[in-house]
């Protein structure tokens, strides 16, 4: 279990087999890496629960409340939908590798939710533009964690590169963890 800095997430690996937010807790639920396809996936979907799910609950930019809306609403669908918007525009922003496959299932992922809006034409640019607004939130704490000193003195966990990416970890004793991805 980490605990990201500034936004204090809980991220908890090799938990279960079903990738989660959890709003109650404040808390992202990981499967373990061999539980994907590849790493693109794992990447991707960690994107999509810590930045899109994570960075729009209350005490960050409250675009949510604690309370998880019934899966299939449509305020389910548009929680989801920005979430794998933020995952896709992270995943190209970070040069992580994006095969066919994924782009794909992010086309596919996205497909289904406005299935669920087709009422209202314009939910995929009010998607597009809160995604936007966690990107550049996103953006402005990455830039801020570079200067933090767990990156110099904390402990290192990392990952076996695949596919020219290399994941992670630096984090210390008091909780402070910073993720870095690296690419070719």
């Amino acid at each position: 279990q980490f605990r990201a800095p500034l936004t204090g997430i809980k991220v908890n690996f090799g938990q279960g087999f079903q990738p989660a937010y959890l709003p109650r807790t404040d808390e992202i639920r990981m499967p373990p890496v061999s539980e994907f396809d590849s790493l693109e996936y794992f990447h991707a979907t960690l994107l999509h629960e810590a930045a899109g799910h994570g960075s729009q609950a209350v005490k960050r930019l409250a675009m949510m409340s604690s309370d998880v809306p019934r899966f299939g609403s449509p305020e389910y669908a548009r929680l989801e939908l920005i979430a794998e918007l933020v995952s896709a525009q992270l995943g190209a922003q970070l040069a992580l590798p994006m095969g066919p496959s994924l782009i794909a299932s992010h086309a596919g992922y996205l497909t289904r939710w406005l299935q669920v809006l087709k009422g209202d034409k314009n939910e995929i640019f009010k998607a597009a533009a809160n995604a936007q607004k966690i990107c550049d939130y996103v953006s402005k704490l990455a830039n801020y964690r570079k200067s933090h000193p767990v990156l110099s003195s904390g402990k290192l966990m990392q990952f076996i590169p695949q596919d020219g990416v290399y994941t992670y970890f630096r984090y210390n004793e008091g909780g402070d963890c910073v993720m870095i991805i690296a690419n070719n």
